[in-house]
């Protein structure tokens, strides 16, 4: 399974580093830059409000489904009908709450039209997912990982179309922007459903209101779940906005400015949780150990996101500079907080993903609604005064936070054994890249230069600490399991 997993991840990565970059720097950022920082702003404390309730576009039928189909392949014709009308269903209550919240919290009458594409955007993203878990569940991972970038492969055209062409009569505004990302989930939704149609020589259509009830029930613990993640992930830009009066559009674009590359690398993190859900439900479905699998793939995340996190904080000056030119001095402080965050994120995709794995659904309840309270008291306390920096410092503890209870909760629950050899090796090789970029700091060098030296440090040093074994990885990379 550890080559399975290796050999997918390797060309899964490969696809997003040539797809995903090119949106955040390309597009997302260009876009930012022309529109105004108060306008980005704008749009992205109103993607924060249409996420809050995003779990009712799905109810965590999406997990339980992967998890379930995972496990049980034969049951994916008999689920998938009674699924997809549930979802459907799913999807009307989404936009009705989220229509009746938004006039709640008093959105002005120029953001309602962006506002309801942006939840008409939630639904379809959701049904991609939902389409998708069936795919990898499957074990079709080379499919899935084309169809994770489709989307975004499609925005890049439609609005490098508008931003770099005139081939368009219309004009660049949030609006616009917002629309040709609708009409890349359209599309991508449709290959998505064309495809599984064919892997599965088509898809009967049949419902029963009894099954359909008992699926709900089942994957509600799922709902609760991506509730409370979703809610102290992407509460801060709502809060921003809100707390802050007419500062708060500016703040919420300078949070979102060093966002951002948070954003585009934890996707990264995601496709380990992507690819493992799967494996790690068909492993413990036939009583199989998970321990190598999960460590091998908290050390690779590990190993990766240590110098990344690093470079970015002692360099964000340079790389909003590189992002945003003129405006190089916005969110700098911010991102050089808020980048700490993706340590915890990124441990949270491992080991939150065996948990959902092996059903461990109120444990995980209980270590969401934590991090929620804390993460709510913390911006309450600190948006009002340090603005959007509060809200960076927020985010990082509570992933952080949360990142601790899940692995130890993991170790606890499947008995892992204590590797004490493996936690020095990595505390030495933390030290280790934390001093190659801090006597590097006063060279007479160009940053990007500094940060190339400090990924071959830090890949010299996890293969001299033996934490990557390159002779594996290579057998591993080159022999997919597709």
């Amino acid at each position: 399974m550890q080559r399975k997993f290796f050999s997918n991840l390797f060309f899964l990565v490969l696809l997003n580093i040539l797809i995903k970059p090119f949106w955040v720097f390309g597009i997302d950022r260009v876009v930012q830059l022309q529109v105004g920082t108060a306008q980005y702003g704008l749009y992205f404390s109103l993607l924060g409000l249409s996420f809050l309730f995003n779990m009712l576009t799905d109810f965590g039928i999406t997990n339980f489904n992967n998890k379930t189909i995972a496990g049980s392949p034969e049951l994916l014709k008999s689920y998938f009908s009674h699924i997809l009308l549930l979802k459907l269903l799913l999807a009307f209550a989404y936009l009705l709450v989220s229509g009746i919240a938004a006039l709640l919290w008093g959105i002005s009458t120029v953001a309602v039209p962006i506002f309801a594409l942006l939840c008409l955007n939630q639904v379809l993203a959701s049904m991609i997912l939902f389409v998708r878990s069936n795919i990898s569940a499957l074990h079709h991972f080379v499919i899935d990982s084309i169809l994770s970038v489709l989307d975004k492969f499609l925005m890049i055209l439609f609005c490098g179309l508008l931003l770099y062409t005139r081939l368009l009569p219309f004009q660049l505004t949030i609006q616009a922007f917002v629309l040709a990302q609708t009409m890349a989930y359209v599309l991508s939704l449709s290959c998505s459903f064309l495809l599984l149609w064919m892997l599965t020589s088509g898809l009967r259509a049949s419902f029963r209101p009894a099954q359909a009830l008992r699926l709900l029930k089942q994957s509600a613990p799922y709902a609760l779940l991506i509730l409370l993640m979703t809610a102290y992930s992407k509460e801060d830009s709502v809060l921003i906005e809100k707390l802050l009066g007419d500062r708060g559009d500016f703040e919420a674009g300078v949070y979102a400015s060093a966002y951002r590359l948070l954003d585009v690398l934890s996707q990264f993190g995601f496709l380990f949780a992507a690819l493992l859900l799967p494996m790690f439900s068909r492993m413990l479905a036939r009583k199989q150990p998970v321990e190598e699998l999960t460590r091998s793939g908290f050390v690779v995340i590990f190993t990766g996101a240590l110098p990344l996190v690093l470079l970015l904080c002692f360099y964000s000056h340079e790389v909003m500079w590189l992002m945003n030119h003129h405006q190089h001095a916005i969110g700098q402080d911010v991102m050089a907080i808020l980048i700490f965050s993706l340590l915890g994120t990124v441990s949270g995709f491992i080991f939150g993903t065996l948990l959902t794995a092996a059903g461990k659904l109120k444990q995980l309840n209980i270590i969401a609604a934590g991090s929620l309270i804390l993460n709510l008291v913390l911006n309450l306390v600190l948006i009002p005064t340090l603005y959007a920096r509060g809200a960076a410092i927020a985010a990082v503890s509570t992933q952080l936070f949360s990142a601790i209870l899940l692995i130890a909760y993991s170790a606890y629950h499947f008995r892992f054994r204590w590797n004490f050899s493996l936690l020095l090796r990595l505390l030495v090789y933390s030290g280790l890249v934390f001093l190659v970029i801090w006597f590097t700091l006063p060279w007479a060098l160009d940053w990007k230069w500094k940060g190339a030296l400090l990924f071959l440090a830090s890949l010299g040093g996890a293969v001299l600490l033996r934490l990557v074994d390159y002779r594996k990885v290579i057998s591993l990379v080159s022999a997919p399991q597709f």
